[in-house]
C-alpha cells in the first residue's frame, strides 16, 4: 500500500511539473521522425506510421498543456 501511494505521488509530481526542455525536444523529435516516415509510406505500415505521428502530436500537446497549467 505504501509503495502504491508513493507511486501515485510520483506520477502526480510528474503531471504537475512543467515539461522539461528535453521532454519537449523528444516530443518534437518523435513528431518529426513520424512525419518523415509518413511522407515515405506507401505500404501497409502506413497506419503504423500515422499512429506514431499522432502519438508524437499528443505528447507535444500534453507537454504544452502541462507547461500552460504550471504557469497558471
Amino acid at each position: 500500500m505504501v509503495a502504491e501511494l508513493e507511486e501515485v505521488e510520483r506520477v502526480q509530481d510528474i503531471l504537475e511539473s512543467p515539461p522539461k526542455a528535453e521532454e519537449i525536444a523528444r516530443a518534437n523529435r518523435i513528431k518529426e521522425e513520424a512525419f518523415a516516415k509518413a511522407k515515405k509510406a506507401d505500404s501497409p505500415e502506413e497506419n503504423e506510421v500515422w499512429s506514431e505521428f499522432y502519438a508524437g502530436e499528443a505528447i507535444a500537446k500534453e507537454a504544452e498543456e502541462m507547461k500552460m497549467n504550471a504557469n497558471n
